[in-house]
């Protein structure tokens, strides 16, 4: 594995591919760490070779979001943001842990159609919910970090 800097168009897009070849690596293999090395190069590259201009000023940009904290619209923002990220972290548990919902479900007492609304950010889940599909479901820890 190559770790450098990316400091070239050609080098960028290889780092592309690369990362395309190396997505559905399994987590904890060489593969894996691989593609998270090139992730954060191709975001350094990003953040220094490309800027995103609102042509439209009906274009909300992500920074005029975070301006509006606190408002009611912002926190239903975060909220339906987090139920989805939650529920794309499980999806993506599950499908390394080869399961389907129905199998996930039936290990944790619960219905498929409640695992898909999970993972679709279109159910609220409880803390003890979570718990249990991570760590008993999924055989995955669960740590939280309050800022």
């Amino acid at each position: 594995m190559d770790s450098k800097l990316i400091k070239s168009e050609k080098e960028y897009q290889s780092a592309l591919e690369r990362l395309d070849q190396l997505f559905n690596a399994k987590i904890g293999t060489e593969e894996s760490d691989e593609a998270d090395v090139l992730a954060v190069l191709i975001d350094a590259y990003d953040k220094n070779n490309f800027s995103i201009q609102a042509i439209d000023e009906n274009i909300k940009t992500f920074s005029s979001h975070l301006d509006k904290r606190g408002s009611k619209d912002r926190t239903e923002f975060e909220i339906k943001a987090k139920a989805f990220a939650i529920g794309e972290l499980i999806k993506e548990e599950r499908k390394l842990a080869d399961m389907t919902q129905e199998q996930l479900a039936d290990k944790i007492g619960a219905k498929k159609s409640f695992i898909s609304r999970i993972e679709n950010g279109k159910s609220d889940i409880q803390l003890s919910t979570l718990y249990r599909l991570l760590e008993y479901g999924l055989g995955k820890k669960i740590s939280f970090t309050v800022k």
